[in-house]
């Protein structure tokens, strides 16, 4: 994992064990459980170089604003549709009115 960052092993797995030494101190300050590290497939996740990429890439913050930016566009599409279907009900309306009560069929021209 140490060549991951470019690191030598010995730097790398002190900077792991005082991660892991916080991460512990933080959880047992909030009364969380953290007894052992978790485990995918039977192997160990290193919760360090874990941490260490995500932050290179803008941390947890950074992909809740991207997911934050994309329910906007979510909204602001669905309002925009139902504007849309608005509009073409009221012309629909206002042709009903404007002809009689009755739109013509093309069969009826």
């Amino acid at each position: 994992m140490a060549k991951i960052l470019n690191k030598d092993p010995v730097t790398y797995e002190k900077e792991r064990e005082n991660f892991l030494k916080e991460l512990r101190h933080f959880h047992e300050t909030r009364g969380t459980l953290f007894k052992k590290t978790p485990k995918i497939n039977g192997k160990d996740i290193d919760l360090y170089l874990l941490y260490v990429v995500v932050t290179a890439h803008g941390g947890w913050i950074k992909k809740e604003g991207e997911e934050a930016q994309r329910k906007r566009k979510r909204k602001r599409e669905d309002r925009k549709s139902r504007e849309r279907e608005w509009e073409i009900e009221k012309q629909q309306e206002e042709e009903m009115v404007v002809g009689g009560g009755t739109k013509a069929t093309p069969q009826q021209v």
